[in-house]
């Protein structure tokens, strides 16, 4: 079966980019960032080389290659993904800062206050991903 709980379907309006950061979003464990100020600590942004367009589109690859992740939305400077955990939806997002060559990441839960430390072990590990196919 492939259900949701009601809570987590809807799609929460913290999400998104504004003056160069992450919306503010609840301050809570399951919510981590790169970005100070929008998230419990998570771990570095992700560098690369090359132009934004590339590591956009590699990210992409890397996150479609997970079968829990479905990309909801690629602009020119940010990537949303939703993560399925069990019955929960998290949201995972990307963002591109004009001159910096990095990829800021925030992944947090839609419903709960704690994860185990879920949200932060993902993105170390999409990091890896990407590091190990740049």
């Amino acid at each position: 079966m492939n259900w949701t709980l009601p809570a987590a379907r809807r799609t929460p309006a913290y999400l998104g980019v504004e003056g160069g950061k992450f919306r503010l979003s609840p301050k809570r464990p399951s919510c981590v960032s790169t970005q100070e100020g929008v998230g419990a600590p998570g771990p570095p942004p992700i560098p690369y080389e090359g132009t934004v367009a590339d590591a956009r589109d590699l990210l992409v690859k890397v996150l479609d290659a997970d079968p829990r992740a479905t990309v909801a939305t690629v602009g020119d400077d940010y990537v949303r993904a939703e993560y399925r955990a069990m019955i929960f939806l998290d949201d995972v997002e990307f963002y591109f800062p004009k001159g910096e060559r990095v990829i800021h990441m925030r992944s947090t839960s839609r419903v709960g206050y704690g994860d185990l430390g879920a949200n932060a072990r993902r993105l170390r590990s999409i990091a890896a991903a990407f590091t190990s196919r740049a």
